[in-house]
C-alpha cells in the first residue's frame, strides 16, 4: 500500500492541534449525499454538481467497506490483544471508534476542500451508488443536518445498463453468477424495488432533506431539473451557473461522443439515453412481470 508523503509537514501534538482545529472549521460545513442504485445515473449527477463552484461533489468512497469495516477489525484486534495481556486494560469502545471514524472522514473531505482552494465551496457532497438506506442510515447517524439527493432511473434501463457494463468489463464475474441478462436482469429490479422502498420509507425520517431527481428528467428537461436540486441544496440557481454545470458535465464533454453513441468496451458511460432497454429485452415479457408494480413507481 502506498501512502502519500507528509513532506515537510512536522506531525506532532502540536500539529495535531492544528488539524483538529481545521476539521472543527470543516465539520460546520453543509454535507449532502447523493445515493440511487448502480447505473441510474449517480456518476452523472455527482459530476454536474461537481461543477458548481460552491459544490464539491466526490465518490465513490464506498466508505463503510473500505474504511468502516477495516477500522472495526482494526480496533477488536486491539481490544482482543489487551484482553488477552496482564496489562491495565484499557480499551477502545464504540464511542471511540465512531470518533476514529469520522475523523478519517473529515480527513479526507478536507483534502477535497484543499484541492479546490481556489472556489468559495459551501457545500460537501460524496455520492456511493447501492445499498441506499444502509449508506442514508449511517451517514445520517454521523451528518445528522445533512442533505440526500435521490436520483432514479427506470430500473429496465437501469438494469440492462448494468448488465452490459459488468458483462464487458467483468465478464467472468458476471457469468459467474448470472446465466444470461434475463437472470440478471430479474435480479436487478428485485433490488431497485427493495431499495427505492426502504429508501423512501427512511426518508420519512429527513423531513426538508430529502429529494428525489429522475434520470429522464434530468435529460429531458435539464435545467429546470438541475434549478431545483440547486435551490434544494442552498446554491446559487444562476441561469448562466446551471447552463455551465450542464455543459461542462454532458456526455459529450465528459466521454467525448455523442448522446446515443455506444461505448462497447465496458466504460461508465455506455450510451446515456432513455428507453434503450427494449433493444435488448423481450417488451411483452417485461411487460407482463412488471408493468403492475413499476406503475407504483411512475414507470
Amino acid at each position: 500500500m502506498k501512502i502519500t508523503d507528509t513532506g515537510k509537514d512536522k506531525i506532532d501534538v502540536n500539529g495535531f492541534r492544528t488539524m483538529s482545529e481545521q476539521l472543527a472549521t470543516l465539520s460546520a460545513m453543509q454535507f449532502f449525499f447523493v445515493v440511487g442504485m448502480p447505473k441510474s445515473g449517480t456518476t452523472w449527477l455527482q459530476n454536474i454538481l461537481d461543477k458548481h463552484r460552491e459544490v464539491i461533489c466526490r465518490g465513490e468512497t464506498n466508505i463503510k467497506k473500505r474504511w468502516q469495516l477495516p477500522l472495526e477489525n482494526c480496533v477488536e484486534t486491539y481490544n482482543n490483544m489487551v484482553a488477552a495481556s496482564g496489562f491495565d486494560k484499557v480499551y477502545f469502545n464504540e464511542k471511540h471508534l465512531d470518533y476514529l471514524f469520522l475523523s478519517g472522514v473529515l480527513l479526507m473531505m478536507q483534502e477535497w476542500l484543499h484541492n479546490r482552494s481556489q472556489d468559495p465551496i459551501r457545500l460537501i457532497g460524496e455520492r456511493t451508488p447501492n445499498f441506499m438506506s444502509d449508506r442514508m442510515d449511517t451517514w445520517n447517524k454521523y451528518f445528522p443536518e445533512c442533505k440526500f439527493v435521490h436520483i432514479i432511473r427506470d430500473p429496465r434501463d437501469a438494469a440492462v445498463s448494468g448488465w452490459l457494463f459488468w458483462s464487458r468489463r467483468k465478464k467472468k464475474v458476471a457469468a459467474s453468477r448470472f446465466n444470461n441478462i434475463e437472470d440478471f436482469f430479474r435480479y436487478y429490479i428485485s433490488q431497485w424495488i427493495q431499495q427505492i422502498e426502504k429508501a423512501r420509507q427512511l426518508s420519512l425520517e429527513f423531513e426538508g432533506r430529502y429529494i428525489e431527481c429522475r434520470y429522464e428528467d434530468l435529460i429531458a428537461e435539464p435545467n429546470s431539473t438541475l434549478t431545483t436540486l440547486l435551490e434544494f441544496l442552498g446554491v446559487d440557481a444562476d441561469v448562466d451557473i446551471v447552463e455551465r454545470c450542464l455543459v461542462d458535465a454532458s456526455f459529450e464533454t465528459v466521454s467525448g461522443r455523442k448522446r446515443g453513441e455506444e461505448d462497447f468496451t465496458g466504460n461508465k458511460l455506455r450510451k446515456g439515453v432513455v428507453g434503450d432497454w427494449v433493444n435488448h429485452i423481450d417488451r411483452n415479457h417485461v411487460s407482463e412481470l412488471y408493468d403492475s408494480t413499476l406503475a407504483r413507481f411512475g414507470y
